[in-house]
């Protein structure tokens, strides 16, 4: 069976999922209706994101489809999820990719939602750098399809603002990414935003010592940016990346 076909429908219905799991049961309020909230982001990502996601995921498949598999299917999960941690600590750290993280990180509340909210700069670097290990690493279609969902349903997950148990979110930040510990970095505290950059794994925050433990009801954003103006497609895409700073 041809499961690239699924990539997008997966994705739609990972939102979908938590996206309901959250209208239930709700972690804070949110300054903005969350219709709104969904219908911006979901707008953005059909008009920068969605085709251009699609197929650089497709051609990743595509291309493990005609070799031999050569690397393990975990070990290329392990380099993949390190990739995008160095990839996510670099828009951090240097300050001429920063401002194009920023409009991910410029949304004033948290919810399934967001795990749309990028600008498509940072998509074709995330992508493309996927991509890439999939030509130099060849692992194999299973490998790297189970790593493209793994990613898709995890990152609705860790942007919901789902109430979750605090103890099994404890448990589980032993290993992976949690909501907590990604509100956290959502923070406007620079100390909690520029630590947990890990996308799937707490692995590498552990080894390089940029993982703390979360912060308790964080205010998450950018300061002094009224919440209205993140829902226009000028500012966040535009405007807000052509005069954002870095923030030490």
């Amino acid at each position: 069976m041809d499961f690239q076909q699924f990539l997008g429908p997966f994705t739609v219905i990972s939102f979908v999922l938590f996206g309901a799991l959250e209208t239930f049961q709700p972690l804070t309020t949110l300054t903005l209706p969350f219709l709104r909230r969904w219908t911006f982001h979901l707008a953005i990502w059909i008009a920068t994101s969605y085709l251009l996601v699609l197929a650089l995921r497709i051609s990743s498949v595509n291309y493990a489809a005609t070799t031999n598999p050569l690397c393990p299917g975990l070990l290329f999960f392990l380099i993949d999820d390190f990739a995008l941690w160095l990839i996510h600590f670099s828009l951090h750290r240097f300050g001429w990719l920063w401002p194009w993280h920023s409009t991910h990180h410029s949304d004033p509340d948290m919810d399934a939602s967001t795990g749309f909210r990028f600008h498509p700069v940072e998509t074709i670097l995330d992508q493309s750098c996927h991509l890439l290990l999939v030509y130099f690493l060849q692992p194999s279609v299973s490998a790297v399809l189970a790593t493209q969902f793994i990613s898709i349903a995890h990152n609705f997950w860790v942007h919901s603002n789902t109430r979750f148990p605090q103890g099994l979110d404890r448990l589980l930040s032993l290993f992976i990414v949690t909501p907590s510990l990604h509100r956290s970095h959502h923070a406007q505290d620079l100390q909690h935003q520029n630590a947990n950059y890990g996308i799937t794994l707490t692995l590498w925050d552990r080894l390089f010592r940029t993982f703390k433990l979360p912060a308790i009801n964080p205010q998450v954003g950018l300061p002094g940016i009224p919440p209205k103006d993140t829902m226009h497609p000028y500012f966040a895409l535009i405007q807000l990346p052509w005069n954002e700073r870095p923030r030490r």
